[in-house]
């Protein structure tokens, strides 16, 4: 015979609090949409944009079929006075890629053009916001996530150029949500539209590999083939060789060369060579050169290493792979011979994990190094002269490095 046992009644949830909470929900998504709307809109008036403006200019070059890595400085400037470009900032280091997708744009004139460009990060900005929440709280408005990008420099910076990073950031973004979600082929296809746009990526794909994912890996090398090489009918071969050839000859020498000093430089390069190397921007400790290059290696194989010995294979754990996978980023942009304060609006990926797996103090170092990464894009410019504050963007890295170090080794320390 079954016996019915009463359970307690539940008090219902207010209709009038559903609303409330469906209103602040809606507003803080308009509120976002503001700022980051109106900020574009400062910036297209002001017409700022020198990266875009280099897009535009690489990929009117490639319409004209010249090789847009073997331009001097003379025909970059008389490409620019044609199309009636503004500023620009040469040379072009992307991949082909880039300069083939933004080729519709110059249809229009350059300024239209750039207001498009802001137009799209904003939405991009948008969609990054959603998928975050939704990959990470499984709703489509957090509110941390959405209040914590609307104010992150770098993506403000990223904006104020016109920059790509935040479809390199939308990317990582989509990677993280198809594996979370067991999909290796939108992962992989993702992942190499990112690095395909800007190469700062290619870690995550480094990682994937480390941890055996190798239908992710496969889809990665087919994305790779098909969106590297989708262009080949409009600009033929040739550019892709020179791009491939270039960056190698650049990679050896940022190995070989002096330590970029200038602020925006915030990885380990950038402050070893403030701090060891004399400059215009402070005072150094000293003038070695050589001593900068072997702090710089030193950290940063000593970074490599303990980041590689953290995300050891092993069996697979969608948490602790979110948290490897910010702890990549993050060390990508502190190793990385430079590491533009711009690029990391990537870094927004590793301060999400961390805080969603974060409590305590762990919360409060996360904040500590959210406002430090501000701090250096609003402030660089008051703090010349005083070498150690040029680094506040590197400090919060490290500081985010060791909280998602932390969180990691306790995850692992957990019984399965």
């Amino acid at each position: 015979m079954l016996t019915y046992v009463s359970q307690p009644v539940s008090p219902r949830i207010r209709p009038e609090s559903n609303r409330l909470k469906r209103y602040a929900l809606a507003l803080t998504v308009l509120a976002f949409l503001v700022v980051e709307a109106g900020w574009a809109a400062v910036v297209v008036m002001a017409n700022k944009g020198t990266d875009f403006y280099l897009y535009y200019l690489a990929a009117e070059a490639l319409k004209r079929g010249q090789d847009i890595y073997s331009l001097d400085a003379t025909e970059w400037q008389r490409l620019a006075i044609e199309v009636n470009v503004p500023h620009y900032v040469t040379p072009y280091l992307y991949p082909p890629l880039l300069a083939t997708l933004i080729q519709p744009l110059t249809l229009l004139p350059p300024r239209f053009a750039f207001a498009i460009w802001s137009g799209i990060n904003v939405l991009v900005v948008l969609i990054t916001a959603l998928w975050l929440s939704r990959w990470l709280a499984d709703r489509w408005v957090v509110p941390w996530i959405f209040i914590g990008l609307a104010g992150y420099v770098p993506v403000l910076t990223t904006v104020y150029a016109g920059q790509v990073n935040l479809f390199v950031l939308l990317s990582v973004v989509a990677y993280l949500y198809a594996l979370a979600r067991g999909r290796p082929a939108g992962a992989g296809l993702a992942l190499a539209m990112g690095v395909l746009l800007k190469p700062i990526s290619v870690t995550l794909a480094l990682h994937a590999a480390w941890k055996f994912l190798a239908r992710t890996v496969l889809w990665l090398f087919v994305g790779l083939v098909l969106l590297g090489f989708i262009a080949i009918p409009l600009i033929g071969l040739k550019p892709y060789q020179t791009y491939l050839r270039l960056s190698l000859s650049l990679a050896n020498l940022m190995q070989a060369g002096e330590p970029v000093v200038y602020p925006p430089n915030q990885g380990l390069s950038g402050f070893f060579g403030r701090l060891l190397t004399h400059h215009e921007f402070g005072s150094a400790l000293t003038h070695n050169p050589a001593l900068a290059k072997t702090l710089t290696l030193s950290v940063s194989a000593v970074l490599a290493l303990a980041t590689a010995a953290l995300c050891w294979p092993g069996k697979f754990s969608k948490d602790l792979f979110l948290l490897e996978a910010g702890l990549v980023v993050v060390t990508t942009h502190l190793i990385a011979p430079v590491s533009w304060f711009h690029h990391m609006a990537l870094a927004f990926v590793a301060l999400s994990v961390a805080w969603q797996s974060a409590s305590g103090w762990e919360r409060v170092c996360i904040l500590i190094a959210y406002f430090l990464m501000n701090l250096q894009g609003l402030f660089w410019h008051p703090l010349v002269g005083h070498t150690l504050l040029l680094s506040l963007g590197t400090y919060g890295l490290l500081v985010l490095w060791g909280v998602l170090a932390w969180q990691m080794v306790k995850h692992r320390r957990r019984p399965w």
